[in-house]
């Protein structure tokens, strides 16, 4: 089927085997008319990307929702996610782009499950506003990323190259620990089990009661755990992750409203667009036509 929304996938010319890139705002802005597809326009991304601005400010949407960047901020987006940002001669920063065959190489299991989450939970905003005392920190550390990216005769690129990033990791999930609480916790395993699931299944259910049963919890239990690390109730959650998955059905692909309606596990495509138009506060066809 047509994608209306392109999927970027990772092009490094200098190390793409380990993929890994980092570029700054100001030449982005100088090749931003040569690319296939402006970055103004929504599109989604076959690997991970962190934006650090350093000077002015940017507009950009991530999975259609609206952010401001200021300096000092961190712009996160994870693969397949939909995103859009404005570009200008004002902005300084750096764009990183890294694949997830360069993070199995670069963390270990307990480093990987911890970013995994701080990329993945919708508890966290894509925004990430660090504190004084992490920029001038975080500054050097892109600086330094950067200008080992650009040696190409430096001894041991790779690995000093997957350190730093991993310590920028480490940075942003220090400050992602004040937002989230006991991320550590049995209570948190068992909230990443209920979203693996969750993204298994909800083609074949959207009530929180089977979700609750299939994981041999109570269905209180379910609800308040999602609470503690998401502010939404179980049902909640559930209803924010399909309507999310049926606005990128219906920007990404040229499926009929009818089969995306199927697509998502719907009986009949009334009840699609009822729902949809519950969460949405609009008709599914309308939602397309205003955002292509």
């Amino acid at each position: 089927m047509k994608n209306n929304i392109p999927l970027i996938g990772f092009k490094s010319k200098k190390i793409s085997e380990i993929g890994f890139e980092i570029m700054t705002l100001e030449s982005l802005h100088q090749r931003s008319e040569g690319l296939k597809f402006p970055v103004h326009k929504s599109h989604s991304i076959d690997f991970h990307q962190l934006l650090f601005l350093t000077e002015g400010t940017l507009e950009c949407a991530v999975d259609f929702s609206s952010y401001e960047i200021k300096a000092g901020d961190f712009l996160i987006v994870t693969r397949k996610q939909v995103q859009s940002f404005s570009l200008n001669e004002s902005q300084k920063g750096f764009m990183i782009l890294f694949t997830d065959v360069f993070l199995n190489q670069s963390l270990s299991g307990k480093d990987y499950f911890a970013f995994s989450r701080f990329f993945r939970l919708s508890k966290f905003p894509p925004v990430v506003c660090l504190k004084t005392h992490h920029l001038n920190a975080l500054t050097s550390l892109n600086q330094l990323l950067y200008s080992e990216f650009r040696n190409e005769m430096s001894y041991g690129r790779s690995e000093i190259l997957r350190n730093l990033l991993k310590v920028i990791l480490l940075k942003l999930e220090g400050e992602a620990r004040q937002i989230i609480k006991e991320p550590e916790s049995p209570r948190f395993t068992f909230f990443v089990q209920f979203k693996n699931l969750l993204a298994k299944d909800f083609k074949v259910s959207r009530d929180a009661k089977y979700y609750a049963q299939s994981l041999n919890v109570s269905y209180r239990k379910l609800n308040d755990i999602c609470k503690e690390f998401t502010s939404k109730t179980a049902k909640s959650f559930i209803d924010h992750y399909v309507l999310l998955e049926s606005k990128r059905l219906l920007l990404q692909t040229d499926m009929t409203i009818k089969e995306v309606s199927y697509h998502l596990g719907f009986d009949e495509p009334t009840n699609f667009v009822k729902y949809f138009k519950q969460y949405a506060k609009m008709l599914p066809k309308k939602f397309r036509d205003a955002n292509r």
